[in-house]
């Protein structure tokens, strides 16, 4: 997903995780970890929500969002223009 300064993006997940069980890590192009991400999310429906990003203060490049969701994951790439 290209961005320049904020993302949005729906996630869905099974039936049976709970909202508390969602977790976000954000990773560089070459693994290292992005330190305190400013992530939002929003539960929208019982099995849906956006997550949003404010990645404004983050270098131009590649990124993962990694989402974990109960043991199951979930990888976002973004591109920061």
């Amino acid at each position: 997903i290209p961005t320049t300064n904020q993302i949005s993006t729906q996630i869905y997940w099974e039936n049976g995780f709970s909202i508390k069980d969602i977790k976000f890590q954000i990773y560089d192009v070459l693994g290292n970890t992005v330190t305190e991400p400013k992530i939002s999310f929003e539960q929208t429906q019982p099995f849906s929500g956006i997550l949003r990003w404010n990645c404004e203060e983050i270098p131009k490049g590649i990124y993962i969002i990694r989402v974990y969701i109960s043991k199951k994951s979930r990888l976002i790439p973004i591109i920061k223009l």
